[in-house]
């Protein structure tokens, strides 16, 4: 376990050790998901160009009337 602080502008610093080993880059998206004992960061896997989405938040999305 690796304990972290969070700054005065409430960011955290993810260690450099934790970076390397599950290799998250400068800019890469982290999701924040809500748990019983707290939260838990999950490195958001990189697809080709297309973002995936759960039902959840699928459905707090503006519907999209065509035109």
């Amino acid at each position: 376990m690796i304990q972290v602080k969070f700054s005065s502008n409430g960011q955290i610093v993810i260690p450099k050790r934790i970076r390397e080993t599950y290799h998250i880059d400068e800019g890469e998206e982290i999701l924040m998901i809500p748990t019983e004992g707290g939260v838990l960061l999950r490195r958001v896997e990189k697809t080709s160009g297309l973002r995936v989405y759960s039902r959840s938040s699928m459905s707090t999305l503006p519907s999209v009337k065509p035109s």
